[in-house]
């Protein structure tokens, strides 16, 4: 697995650790390390700054963020989703949520639908469209039960 992405961004990142406390640290350009799946924090992290408490919320956030990148790392640019990268995520991550998760033509319509700048990637933002359709589809059908 590749490293992954510098962080331009000044502000401090929380990541979770444990499910219960979050180490709040800066990365500063340049710097590198693992998302170690989704959980956890790069070994070679600078400098702990103080402990919290992520909220549900900041969690699941931060939880989209890191599906996202454990399958946009694999192949090419490391902050987009080939069609591979795309294909695997959805199998894996929506096979309850998605129908026909597992059907080429499915796929290949939902990555062209998905890629709105038609460079054949899909980046981050192009990624939550994806989940706001989930998210909307789910909301509504909680209110069909």
């Amino acid at each position: 697995m590749k490293n992954s992405p510098q962080i331009k961004r000044s502000r401090e990142n929380t990541k979770q650790m444990q499910g219960k406390s979050s180490l709040v640290y800066t990365r500063k350009r340049g710097e590198r390390g693992m998302w170690a799946g989704g959980r956890g924090v790069a070994p070679d992290l600078p400098c702990l700054l103080k402990v919290e408490k992520m909220t549900k919320l900041e969690d699941h956030m931060e939880g989209i963020i890191n599906v996202f990148h454990q399958y946009s790392v694999r192949v090419g640019h490391y902050d987009k989703l080939s069609k591979g990268e795309m294909k695997q995520l959805i199998t894996r991550e929506l096979p309850n949520t998605l129908k026909n998760t597992k059907d080429q033509a499915t796929i290949d319509k939902t990555f062209q639908d998905l890629d709105a700048d038609k460079d054949g990637q899909i980046d981050f933002s192009e990624f939550v469209t994806l989940v706001v359709r989930v998210l909307l589809t789910a909301h509504e059908d909680i209110h069909k039960e």
